[in-house]
């Protein structure tokens, strides 16, 4: 999976139980969801869709003219009218006139199939709910190659449906463009995500367009540069130098256009902060950077009037050598003035006449773009003589602005300019580009059903970035017609809707003060009929028709019965009725006031902080960028320890998997594929597991990233690998898994191999963890209840997960079947669940703590010392304290009393200084068991905090006579310390580093010394164990993770679960726009207390140089006379025998 700088945005944290909500809190959740309808855009987008629905006068006469008026073999006219058709219906789902004219329109292929394929998205605009299952048929399928140009034209109709809403479709389109090989199919999907993820500044998105455009293909590398615009819209991204230079280094002429937009679009309102880079662009000796540059200047002041603009443009429509660039210069004095349209025409008249035709165009439009939908006389004067000009593009740019101009106007306004239209499109002799001008004018006019203008500014006066962005890529039609498309971006329905407080629809009548000519819709066109004229019938022969009808019956008669059938088949009852008309979406796309959007923006950045979204975001990219694992590290490892044995196998995947945890970063197992393919049954889920934490955090793309090991419908793959990668996704997910609990419940429910079930169940319970979620709880509990003691094991503490801290009612039904069940795994597994279940609730919980306690069974009352823990974490209560010592001495069974010892570790967690001083007796116990829970305890205790007296209670139990005792010691030790200056780490790591290599080591304690490595540089040498968060309360899901973790003595697998712990230790400061400023820190103290180990290097061996081996003469001559005796047998093959002799030895295989 590709590895990028930016983190992908974090999933929203999991849904809430379905419990019964109260009428007053349900009431007010209705409210909140109306605001949110109504901010998003929601409940607008439904009114004006099915406004323009019901009440689309488009006339599809006037488009049954203009097809049989031009020449259907010119691809030309033919893409115009099927733009003309897009645009008369645009948004209102009605796609009559295509249906009845699909032999016409199947002419369309190559580009011009593109072109009608992308139409579909400008008829279906807004059409949210239904987007991409009406473009189905046309977008790429896996297994299924279509046309490039269906495909491409789809993906790019999908984004215009979705245009500024495009999050039901970002990972379609996002796994589209990376499964794309033809240009024509990325040329499409770059469009297409660009315009669905329009401004949203999507880094993965942005990542993926880049590397289109880096394959340096003309055809996508245009669609790529125009595309990271979009996203990138009005952000004056960093970007903009890389892309600048790329423009500079490809020869590519598309390539550089698309570029040199894509930088316009990102200076999009920026005013004098983009001031650098259009300077840049404008002075660059390429005329398209230049063009781009005059684009650039006027986005960023559009609309302001900017007397310094102004006067730029001006100056460079006169003064630059390129047509280009001067026509450019003058066409976007329109965006500069958008916010002063009266004064447009005045400005650019004398340009209007320049000698240049190019001007006079770039004039036309200017005037065009500033005064859309306005219907000013003074710029209908003006581009009314232009209509007339001597140059063909000069005309078709004066009739497209004319249009801009006058939609949506009285129909006595209009009533000259239809007719001008009529003749330049019936006209023969009219130039093509002039005929083209014409039909898209045509379209303009009776846009969206005649409801639509070209809305500028919404109704709060903002300038709607959506609409001037559509409008300057549309003005590229002149070198790319399928762009002309994005002139729907602009539009804005012209209808006033009232609501009343329950957002419906009140009946109103509204008096109207002028005459109804002022506002009725024009009447459809009639069909012109042509007179019949009178023909003569045919005198026919009598002998000629005996003949006919001879011949006739004996064809019949060979045909025999099938005549019958020709006769029935020809009175075929032939119908009017046409194809169905798709149904309006409940939803349209329009666009939301500045000041309401600005509202929502907060609101939502509000939501991201509260949820997570934020700061995850953010110290994920910090894990990534400032990863300092030492890859050197482990492959000593790796080379000192048997790779036969599972258990240091294991534990070497899980020192990787904590060293990058939350990193990203798998490079250690993508070079060593073939030590890890060793990983057999249980040891290749663990290690499926373990990419669920270097993925840590990886919300979006968790799941595609898992996808090749996961579950699939139809395929059954190894167990052990889809039972891993399901606990891997819980552990990306966790404690965020609302994208993943739908998917982990069908897993689980489908899953009938009691691995994968094992892995369902720790992966659903980490994603829903402390939900309390009734579904998810259900489903595990059926598995608990199958009575399987692999995957009851797993249910028991995945339904402790989801339930953890609720300290449920379904406690007792847990704890009856733990004495019910022969397994004593799942037996273990309810005992931690119940734990996990009391989290928190201290005297809350005192009742079960009570009765697990007093249990006969050993792994019960095990259980009840973690609940007596986790029930008083950190809350340093004396009375919990002194029962967990009691157990600690008095209890049968080892086992609980080492978990009684641990245990300590969690309600001491409050007061960690404390902690070595009460196990201090403990750690010098008599039994080892004993020994063991007194280090660990140590090690949660006082997790990350280096502390003196924990340090030196943990190293004399490093070398204790026990194996698994030294384990606990490692690890513990390796907690306390992680993330201190490397000057307390030097000696440790000798430590660490003998264990690992002495083979004659128990491979218990080699187990803890590795994963102890892991620990000390977990997440890139850049986390914690945190348990508290900045406000000082303790962190559920670092205690929990804890707890499991510990389990690891019973069940290797569950260690992964100490990356839930983790914290970055990074101080990230932003500003009011959750922006990073740039920032130095002074450190008063020494470089070596907060930097970084340097990497390890490989050592080299020596080679010893070798000694010629001694030959005795006696030897020598008796081998000299058996190749003589040898050649003279071979005869000539002598010479031969002897050229080899003498060929020199080379080490070369």
């Amino acid at each position: 999976a590709m590895e990028t700088d930016a983190p992908a945005a974090a999933a929203a944290p999991a849904p809430e139980a379905a419990v019964e909500v109260p009428e007053h809190v349900a009431a007010y959740a209705a409210k909140l969801e109306r605001l949110k309808n109504i901010l998003s855009g929601k409940t607008p987008i439904g009114l004006y869709l099915d406004f323009l629905y019901r009440h689309n006068h488009a006339d599809l006469q006037i488009l049954r003219n203009i097809k049989g008026a031009v020449d259907a073999r010119n691809s030309v006219t033919h893409s115009a009218t099927i733009l003309a058709n897009a645009l008369m219906h645009a948004g209102t789902t009605v796609d009559t006139f295509l249906r009845d004219n699909l032999d016409w329109l199947s002419r369309a292929t190559n580009w011009a199939k593109f072109s009608a394929t992308a139409g579909l998205g400008v008829i279906h605009k807004g059409h949210l709910s239904q987007g991409r299952a009406l473009m189905a048929p046309y977008l790429p399928r896996n297994g299924h190659s279509g046309s490039p140009y269906s495909e491409g034209g789809a993906l790019y109709a999908l984004g215009l449906i979705h245009a500024n809403h495009g999050s039901e479709v970002r990972t379609f389109l996002l796994e589209a463009l990376r499964g794309a090989s033809n240009e024509v199919t990325q040329h499409g999907a770059c469009l297409g995500l660009g315009l669905a993820a329009l401004g949203s500044e999507d880094e993965e998105a942005a990542e993926d367009i880049k590397a289109v455009l880096y394959t340096d293909s003309a055809v996508a590398g245009e669609a790529a540069g125009i595309g990271l615009g979009l996203v990138l819209a009005g952000s004056a991204s960093e970007r903009a130098s890389d892309m600048l230079a790329y423009a500079h280094d490809t020869q590519h002429e598309k390539i550089i256009r698309g570029v040199a937009l894509g930088l316009a679009l990102m200076c999009y309102g920026r005013e004098e902060g983009a001031d650098a880079l259009i300077e840049q662009m404008c002075r660059d000796q390429d005329p398209i950077i230049r063009y781009g540059g005059m684009y650039a200047l006027g986005l960023a002041y559009r609309g302001t009037d900017n007397n310094g603009a102004v006067q730029r443009l001006l100056h460079y429509a006169v003064s630059d050598v390129s047509d280009d660039v001067r026509r450019a210069a003058v066409l976007c004095l329109g965006f500069v003035l958008m916010g002063v349209p009266e004064q447009c025409p005045r400005i650019v008249s004398l340009l209007a006449e320049s000698f240049n035709p190019h001007v006079r165009y770039g004039a036309a439009m200017a005037v065009g773009l500033a005064c859309a939908g306005s219907g000013l006389r003074d710029a209908v004067a003006l581009l009314e003589p232009l209509t007339s000009d001597p140059v063909d593009f000069v005309r078709q740019g004066a009739l497209i602005a004319q249009a801009l101009v006058l939609v949506q106007q009285p129909e006595a306004k209009l009533e000259k300019f239809r007719k001008r239209l009529d003749k330049s499109i019936g006209d023969k002799h009219e130039e093509v580009m002039a005929r083209m001008g014409a039909i898209m004018a045509a379209g303009i006019l009776d846009a969206g059903g005649r409801n639509v203008t070209v809305g500028l500014r919404s109704r709060s006066g903002y300038f709607r970035r959506t609409a001037v962005i559509g409008l300057a890529v549309f003005t590229q039609y002149w070198y790319w017609y399928p762009l002309s498309f994005f002139l729907s971006l602009s539009f804005a329905p012209t209808a006033l809707i009232g609501l009343n407080a329950d957002l419906a629809m009140p009946v109103t009548a509204f008096d109207v003060g002028c005459k109804a000519s002022q506002h009725a819709y024009l009447p459809p066109l009639t069909a012109e009929k042509k007179e019949e004229v009178s023909k003569l019938p045919t005198a026919v022969l009598s002998t000629t028709a005996k003949a006919k009808e001879r011949a006739r019956k004996k064809e019949a008669e060979k045909k025999g019965g099938a005549a019958d059938g020709a006769k029935a088949g020809g009175d075929a009852m032939e119908t009017d009725a046409p194809a169905a008309a798709a149904a309006p979406a409940p939803e349209a796309a329009v666009e939301v006031p500045e000041h309401v959007a600005a509202y929502a923006a907060k609101l939502e950045r509000l939501k991201n902080i509260l949820s997570g979204k934020t700061p995850i975001g953010l110290y994920l990219d910090f894990l990534y960028r400032h990863n300092h694992a030492d890859l050197q590290i482990l492959r000593n490892i790796k080379g000192a320890v048997d790779a036969r044995n599972s258990v240091t196998h294991s534990a070497t995947i899980l020192a990787n998997a904590l060293m990058h945890a939350g990193t990203t970063v798998d490079t250690f197992l993508r070079d060593n594929l073939d030590w890890l393919s060793r990983a057999t049954n249980w040891a290749k889920f663990s290690a499926t597991a373990g990419l669920g934490v270097i993925h840590k955090g990886h919300l979006s793309q968790g799941r595609a990233l898992m996808a090749p090991y996961l579950p699939r419908n139809g395929h059954s793959g190894s167990p052990y690998s889809e039972g891993g990668a399901l606990y891997a996704l819980g552990l990306i997910h966790a404690n965020h898994g609302s994208e993943v609990r739908t998917f982990l419940l069908e897993a689980l429910r489908g899953a009938s191999n009691e691995v994968t079930q094992h892995g369902a169940c720790l992966g659903l319970g980490l994603a829903a963890l402390g939900s309390e979620d009734e579904e998810a709880a259900e489903d595990i509990k059926a598995v608990l209840y199958t009575d399987s003691a692999v995957a009851g094991e797993a249910a028991g503490i995945g339904l402790g997960l989801v339930l953890a801290g609720s300290a449920s009612e379904r406690a007792s039904d847990m704890l009856a079947y733990a004495h019910d069940t022969q397994h004593e795994k799942i037996i273990r597994g309810v005992a931690l669940g119940l734990a996990l279940m009391c989290y928190g609730r201290e005297e809350g919980a005192d009742a079960l703590i009570e009765q697990m306690c007093r249990d006969q069974d050993p792994i019960i009352r095990y259980g009840g010392m973690y609940a007596l823990g986790l029930a008083y974490r950190g809350t340093d209560n004396n009375g919990a304290v002194q029962r967990l010592l009691h157990y600690a001495v008095s209890d049968v069974s080892d086992d609980v009393r080492r978990a009684a010892v641990l245990c300590l570790g969690f309600v001491l967690m409050g007061v960690p200084e404390q902690c070595p001083r009460i196990v201090s007796l403990l750690a010098e116990s008599f039994n080892p068991h004993v020994r063991y829970g007194a280090a660990m305890a140590v090690g949660l205790a006082c997790a990350g905090s280096g502390l003196r007296d924990a340090v030196a209670l943990l190293e004399p139990l490093t070398s204790d006579p026990v194996d698994f005792v030294r384990q606990g010691a490692l690890i513990a030790q390796a907690l306390v310390l992680v993330q201190q200056p490397e000057a307390k780490l030097e000696k440790f790591r000798k430590r660490l580093d003998k264990s690992i290599g002495d083979k004659h080591e128990e491979v218990m304690a080699r187990m803890g010394a590795i994963m102890a490595a892991g620990i000390l540089d977990a997440g890139g040498r850049n986390v914690t164990v945190g348990l508290r968060s900045r406000s000082g309360y303790f962190r559920r899901t670092a205690v929990i993770g804890l707890a499991v973790f510990t389990q690891y003595w019973y069940w290797y697998p569950l260690s992964f679960f100490l990356s839930l712990s983790f914290a970055p230790t990074a101080l990230i400061g932003l500003n009011a726009d959750l922006a990073m400023p740039v920032t130095a820190f002074d450190v008063g103290c020494k470089a070596s207390q907060h930097a970084y180990l340097p990497p390890l290097t490989a050592e080299k061996k020596e080679e010893v140089s070798k000694l010629p081996t001694a030959v005795l003469s006696t030897t020598a001559k008796a081998k000299e006379r058996a190749r003589k005796k040898e050649a003279e047998k071979k005869g000539g093959a002598a010479d031969g025998a002897k050229a080899g002799g003498d060929a020199m030895e080379t080490d070369a295989p």
